[in-house]
């Protein structure tokens, strides 16, 4: 069915919706009348609902958030409403942006939440608080260059792929992420200018014996994303590689019990510099830091100049300093 919500919030007691005979499309797609103003909106939405779906490899979306001008899906705010059995559980579109979810849990999916490429004025901080996403073959999937997901003191559990950053962003904030084992690794960046996961605190533990890499960042320098780790608490993930990918990835001050099977630290090197062999085709991390005349360019001085040569290394380039 499909809910207008422009400027209307609907709250029911515990509702059950069963779509288990749905073969294709949405159960319910979120929408609006297209007028007034959105920025009114945050008293709009829906609470307390079940929706149950078909499978989680049906062509299903559990709730469809699009609509065709401004008005309706923006600014909207939910609260338990729980989602599971469809092929998609949340999926946003046209003018579906600034929204919070409090409490919602999604599960038994193929995917929980996705932001698909292709649509217009979308994607702006859509927010889960407390929710929990798991059980699903990939918990979340962001693929809109302008847009980001932001996971705040919730939980990614037991999903086969916790997220992917086909391109956007996606921000992982004081959360707990649990698994067994991973097939694969679990956090994915692909190599599309600003695609990037970032996790600031939680924690991070498997309760087997994992033996896959745990994040594989195929994002470079060169395109602004990558991934970032800062200040979280692993426990018991495995025996292989905290990084696998040719991109970007740093990972700092993590913190872990001093028995449990981790896997080793990247090379400072890796963790530190944009460029850690020196062999891009300009000057990336280095920069002049002192001269005996004011510094007025990162690489051209008074008495020192940064640039790169082919002539010290073979086949490759490296930094020269004369």
């Amino acid at each position: 069915f499909t809910l207008n919500a422009t400027f209307v919030r609907i709250k029911t007691e515990n509702t059950v919706f069963n779509f288990a005979n749905l073969v294709s499309g949405s159960a319910v797609k979120v929408t609006g009348r297209a007028s007034g103003n959105p920025y009114q909106q945050s008293s709009s939405g829906f609470d307390n609902i079940e929706l149950i779906g078909p499978g989680d490899a049906t062509a299903t979306v559990g709730i469809e958030f699009d609509t065709a001008a401004e008005a309706g899906t923006s600014h909207t705010n939910y609260f338990g409403v729980n989602v599971h059995g469809f092929g998609k559980g949340h999926v946003f579109k046209n003018n579906a942006y600034c929204q919070q979810f409090w409490g919602c849990d999604i599960w038994n999916c193929g995917v929980g939440v996705e932001m698909p490429t292709g649509y217009a004025n979308y994607g702006e901080r859509i927010t889960y608080f407390g929710s929990t996403i798991f059980n699903n073959y990939t918990g979340v999937i962001n693929n809109n260059s302008n847009g980001a997901f932001h996971l705040i003191s919730s939980s990614l559990d037991y999903n086969g792929i916790q997220a992917i950053a086909q391109a956007g962003r996606i921000f992982i904030d004081n959360c707990h992420i649990e698994a067994s084992n991973y097939a694969t690794p679990p956090f994915v960046t692909h190599p599309v200018n600003g695609a990037s996961i970032t996790i600031n605190g939680g924690w991070m533990l498997c309760t087997g014996a994992n033996t896959s890499d745990i994040f594989e960042s195929q994002t470079t320098a060169r395109q602004g994303g990558g991934i970032t780790v800062r200040d979280i608490s692993v426990n018991n993930m495995g025996s292989g590689r905290w990084k696998s990918g040719a991109g970007k990835f740093t990972f700092t001050n993590p913190a872990s019990y001093d028995t449990t099977l981790n896997p080793k630290l990247c090379s400072a090197a890796e963790n530190r510099l944009a460029d850690g062999g020196f062999e891009q085709a300009t000057v990336i991390d280095a920069l002049i830091t002192a001269d005996t005349a004011a510094i007025t360019s990162r690489t051209v001085g008074a008495n020192i100049n940064l640039t790169t040569s082919a002539t010290s290394k073979a086949a490759a380039i490296s930094l020269r300093v004369f």
